[in-house]
């Protein structure tokens, strides 16, 4: 199973997304404690600090792009632990996430994308860090886990990306061997647009209810 999208893709679209939020987010945690420092002195300070993580992440892009994994690692973590109030702390654990599952650790790609859940406000990033680990479960064999997390999602946690969520819950029905749940979540998510040619191959590879199974 693939667990993420190309590089160039999730590159382009944190990359968007900053462009569109990031004003937002620097005036929104000025104006929550302004009170304390100051606004002038606060709003130097915080516009330092997120400059400052800005080139941080900007060199981590580099060693992606660049194959360089060691350098990855340790500038995702020094913008973790200097700057962890930052939207670029987000992105960073996306990329270890990343790069961890991609080496096969697994159990650290989890712990980023769960750490995101934990601390990020942003609903778009929850929710892909919950497809993230979705598939990182899976990958794990947890598919058990995996359905109870679907399931447990309700209202806006959910709207956006349901196709992708019924398209993984399908995944986790074929891994506990439910065919017959599976096909009914596969079908979900072409009715609600998700249009992929793995998707329908998925469908073809089940069982057709009614017939007999082919033996060895």
């Amino acid at each position: 199973m693939e667990l993420y999208d190309t590089e160039e893709q999730q590159v382009e679209a944190i990359k968007k997304w900053l462009s569109e939020n990031g004003r937002s987010i620097v005036v929104g945690f000025a104006v929550g404690i302004g009170c304390v420092f100051g606004w002038n002195g606060w709003q130097s300070y915080q516009t330092a600090q997120f400059r400052e993580a800005s080139a941080l992440f900007q060199g981590m892009l580099e060693a992606i792009q660049n194959g360089k994994g060691e350098s990855v690692s340790k500038t995702g973590q020094r913008i973790k632990e200097n700057y962890g109030d930052s939207p670029y702390a987000v992105y960073a654990s996306f990329f270890l996430a990343k790069q961890s599952a991609e080496t096969g650790d697994l159990e650290t790609a989890r712990k980023e994308l769960e750490g995101i859940l934990a601390e990020s406000s942003e609903p778009a990033m929850k929710n892909l860090a919950r497809i993230r680990l979705l598939k990182v479960l899976l990958a794990e064999g947890k598919a058990s886990e995996a359905l109870a997390l679907i399931n447990g999602l309700e209202g806006s946690a959910r709207a956006r990306f349901e196709a992708a969520f019924q398209e993984l819950k399908g995944d986790a029905y074929v891994a506990l061997g439910q065919e017959r749940e599976a096909r009914t979540a596969y079908k979900k998510a072409i009715d609600l647009g998700r249009r992929s040619r793995f998707l329908n191959l998925k469908i073809e590879d089940l069982p057709v209810p009614g017939l007999p199974q082919a033996t060895q």
